[in-house]
């Protein structure tokens, strides 16, 4: 009779890592059958669905305060299936503020709970590691810095490289060739995969893009998505960009977009570790609304916000936010870093180093092999 093992996602990139992860344990193993909460991907994997994710969704600060009696019921929920069915391997991924208390929840039952995708600690709220240390068996990170910070407090972590460099060279791999000439020099305008970030950051980069066009024959790389996101953009463009602006939507193939520029302007998020991986020079905006960047002054512990910043320990590409990510700061930015070789190379350099820590390519089959060691344990 197969082991049964219970996966816990929260979210739609939970619900990809979670089923890329299944999907490389069963490569090693077919002892092992899956049920949990998840998505189409997880479902698509081979896994049992008790919930769909979606239900779990919750944004902001006020969305969860409305459905915290749907999260005592799931966790009421979830903690009887597993004791029920004698369950006695569980994984966490990611979605730390409802898989760390469904630890805590699961704990007089003591199934072995591996966490997938360390909860941010470093950034806000250090405290967890207390709850982490005592209700996870072991935390498999996947950056080599939180590995030191678990280990030097006591917890059991595992750093085996980032699946995102996998899934980077692959879309790349996949995208097809653009279709712009290869002679001219090209910015990559990144605003930004929300929708709530995207109509944040659109108009300070169009107003760059405007001052940058005066000074240099540069033209534009704007990729999209497809749905919302990708809409407000390709009609914010068609409304406020002036005639004659030089500006190239590139639909569903960001990164070969992100290759081809000569550096990339792009909002905070994975998207830097994805250009970092790429090797192209950047600058990192961001914007958010007044009472988070109160509540970000009270609560954030870290200097920087892009993680390609946060991997390398120091700040290696320039950091915009909030009144400095006007369309005049940016393109000085970018001004500086494409009027200067010796500024480029050395921004360069330190993104390389950064690729480099994200560790070689075969990282999802590396974190498999340490999950069926954990659970065999």
């Amino acid at each position: 009779m197969k082991r049964t093992i219970f996966i816990m996602t929260g979210e739609a990139s939970g619900d990809l890592h979670g089923a890329m992860l299944v999907r490389h344990i069963r490569e090693i193993t077919d002892e092992y059958q899956f049920v949990g909460v998840g998505g189409s991907e997880m479902e698509q994997a081979g896994v049992t669905l008790i919930d769909h994710y979606s239900q779990y969704s919750a944004m902001g600060l006020i969305e969860p305060l409305k459905k915290i009696r749907f999260f005592q019921r799931a966790f009421k929920r979830i903690t009887a299936y597993i004791a029920d069915n004698a369950i006695n391997t569980v994984i966490t991924v990611d979605y730390p503020g409802f898989n760390l208390p469904l630890a805590k929840r699961l704990y007089r039952h003591r199934p072995r709970v591996i966490h997938y995708i360390s909860p941010q600690l470093w950034a806000w709220h250090y405290s967890r590691i207390h709850d982490i240390r005592k209700f996870f068996y072991a935390v498999v990170a996947l950056y080599p810095f939180e590995v030191d910070m678990y280990r030097a407090e006591g917890v059991r972590a595992y750093f085996h490289g980032n699946p995102l460099v996998d899934s980077t060279l692959a879309k790349l791999a996949d995208g097809a060739p653009l279709t712009v000439p290869d002679s001219i020099e090209y910015v990559a305008l990144l605003p930004g995969s929300r929708l709530s970030e995207v109509s944040r950051h659109i108009k300070p980069l169009v107003d760059a893009a405007v001052i940058l066009r005066r000074e240099r024959p540069v033209e534009f790389l704007v990729p999209i998505l497809s749905g919302p996101s990708g809409e407000f953009v390709r009609r914010y463009l068609a409304d406020h960009c002036p005639d004659g602006l030089p500006v190239h939507i590139v639909e569903n193939n960001t990164q070969r977009a992100i290759e081809r520029a000569r550096i990339v302007i792009t909002s905070s998020g994975t998207a830097t570790l994805e250009t970092a991986i790429l090797e192209t020079p950047m600058i990192i905006i961001y914007k958010v609304s007044i009472p988070f960047e109160i509540l970000g002054k009270l609560l954030v512990r870290v200097k920087d916000i892009g993680l390609v910043n946060i991997v390398a320990g120091r700040r290696i590409c320039p950091e915009l936010t909030q009144r400095d990510a006007s369309g005049a700061g940016i393109a000085r930015e970018a001004m500086r870093l494409l009027a200067d070789p010796a500024a480029y190379d050395t921004m360069l350099a330190g993104i390389r180093a950064v690729k480099e820590r994200l560790g070689a390519p075969g990282a999802i089959r590396r974190i498999a092999r340490q999950f069926v060691e954990l659970i065999e344990e």
